[in-house]
């Protein structure tokens, strides 16, 4: 049977036993000074390699994210902590450099690379690019429709496939969005997320809303997306509490026996490769 895999955020090494109590099948973390989060949601090298004998104790693999683009100054010592983790036993690394991920791609000794959703993947040619570079998952960007995942998936049905579950999933161009992300008393703040105020004609106040819509949650229709041919479902939220991630954990279990189990798996597979057909 497919195994499915549940990838779980970690923002900080003393929340670190709250997320691994649930079993999860992998979790993931950011490394210090590389990260599209805010620094304080990022591990040092030496809590990486802490988090990674926790971890493998519990059978639960362990990814880190370098998922910022990587300057010419940065580029070696960042290159260097990778190679350090790497040696230490780290699962996976997600990246969002191509630079970087060309310069690994013959280098790890024992991680994978994962290409990060902050690449882009829009289309066939990018994937066989990468997949050159020795990437072994594509991690799929939020805009694409199924259709165009499954002709991915058909094209290198050899890789692995990844998918924002819960939280973070933005309709946004989000490789192009200009609306800032900031940290304002401790908090990680989505600008679109955020409630605005509209003034009328006499510069009166006026009730807004979000500019972005509210995020979707795949964890309802898993199911579609595991019969795709999609094998790890994501939890976004290396900057919301641990305590508020667990009910995520716990739902997505259920969600994916549920469709293990019954007959809309069945269905939604019988749906796809009638999609596929149509589309290859």
């Amino acid at each position: 049977m497919q195994k499915y895999e549940i990838l779980a955020p970690v923002g900080n090494y003393i929340e670190i036993n709250t997320i691994l109590s649930e079993i999860p099948d992998a979790i993931y973390v950011g490394m210090k000074g590389a990260t599209s989060r805010p620094a304080r949601t990022d591990f040092t090298n030496e809590e990486i390699k802490s988090a990674i004998k926790l971890c493998h104790a519990k059978d639960i693999g362990i990814y880190v994210a370098v998922n910022s683009n990587i300057l010419n100054d940065s580029f070696n010592s960042q290159l260097d902590s990778i190679l350090e983790l790497d040696e230490a036993g780290v699962d996976a690394f997600i990246i969002a450099d191509y630079g970087l991920i060309s310069t690994l791609s013959n280098k790890l000794k024992k991680a994978e690379i994962h290409a990060s959703t902050l690449l882009g993947v829009y289309n066939i040619e990018t994937v066989r690019l990468l997949k050159s570079y020795g990437v072994k998952r594509i991690i799929f960007y939020a805009n694409l429709y199924l259709d165009e995942m499954i002709k991915i998936i058909s094209s290198f049905p050899e890789l692995d496939y990844e998918l924002v579950a819960e939280g973070g999933t933005c309709f946004n161009d989000i490789r192009q969005c200009r609306l800032p992300h900031i940290v304002s008393e401790n908090e990680h703040i989505l600008t679109c997320r955020s409630g605005c105020i509209l003034f009328d004609d006499n510069g009166l106040p006026r009730k807004g809303k979000m500019i972005a819509e509210h995020p979707c949650r795949v964890a309802e229709v898993i199911g579609i997306y595991m019969a795709a041919g999609i094998n790890s479902f994501k939890i976004e939220g290396r900057t919301v509490p641990a305590t508020q991630r667990v009910s995520h954990i716990r739902d997505l279990k259920n969600n994916i026996k549920r469709f293990e189990n019954g007959q809309p798996l069945n269905s939604y597979l019988h749906y796809i490769a009638r999609l596929r057909r149509e589309l290859i």
